[in-house]
């Protein structure tokens, strides 16, 4: 009986197969290496899903009878399972990267009504500290007040909720109580309670220039306002 018969037979690669394993071997272990490199959820998504479906398409049953609908464009076969599975990757990878996202830092905080700029100050604890200060003018000169006061046994808490989504605060807070400029004592404790989402945003420094003189400040451009008072 010949050694090569049989079950225990050795089976030859075939050219078919030897481009599906280069395909997803390209596409897993270069999914794999963009994620930590590149961290583009998008480019990505289509390498993992071009060696998922390629696995698919050679050793699980093919992808003929797959079918991917997005608004008015209908795909089928190996190109419905390729999008298919890119689709869903890019969602996961989207909502992992918001998750890993690292809180922590100084973020800058603007009450235009009042004239009033402050920086909150979020450690890798999610202990949060704030300060707020405004312009006035005292003795005809322009000077900077502080607003607020936090006193360094009530420290603030920043926490990521929502898969990160979302920043949850609260901060214990002074308001300084001044009669003109002159600070006569501060308030009772007040909490910053909040639940910030997380949007897009343009932030740089922008130039004040008139025929007199010319200044430089920062700018901070936001989509929309979440509480919906102001939509750009």
């Amino acid at each position: 009986m010949s050694g090569t018969s049989g079950a225990g037979a050795r089976r030859k690669l075939t050219p078919e197969t030897i481009v599906v394993l280069t395909f997803a071997l390209l596409g897993l272990l270069g999914g794999v290496v963009l994620h930590v490199t590149v961290k583009s959820p998008v480019i990505t998504s289509l390498f993992l899903a071009t060696g998922v479906a390629s696995l698919v398409y050679r050793f699980l049953g093919g992808t003929e009878g797959a079918t991917f609908v997005w608004g008015a464009i209908k795909m089928g076969g190996s190109l419905a399972a390729l999008v298919g599975v890119a689709v869903v990757l890019i969602h996961y990878l989207e909502i992992e990267s918001i998750v890993s996202a690292p809180v922590q830092g100084t973020y800058e905080w603007q009450w235009a009504g009042q004239g009033w700029i402050g920086y909150v100050d979020v450690a890798k604890n999610a202990t949060a500290r704030i300060a707020m200060s405004k312009h006035v003018t005292c003795n005809g000169a322009d000077t900077q007040l502080p607003v607020l006061e936090q006193k360094p046994n009530e420290n603030g808490k920043a926490v990521l909720i929502d898969n990160g989504r979302k920043l949850q605060i609260t901060i214990p807070i002074h308001f300084i109580r001044y009669d003109g400029c002159n600070r006569t004592g501060l308030d009772e404790v007040t909490v910053l309670t909040g639940t910030l989402a997380r949007v897009p945003a343009y932030a740089g420094s922008i130039g004040y220039e008139s025929k007199y003189a010319t200044h430089r400040g920062d700018m901070i451009l936001v989509g929309n306002f979440i509480s919906g008072v102001h939509q750009l």
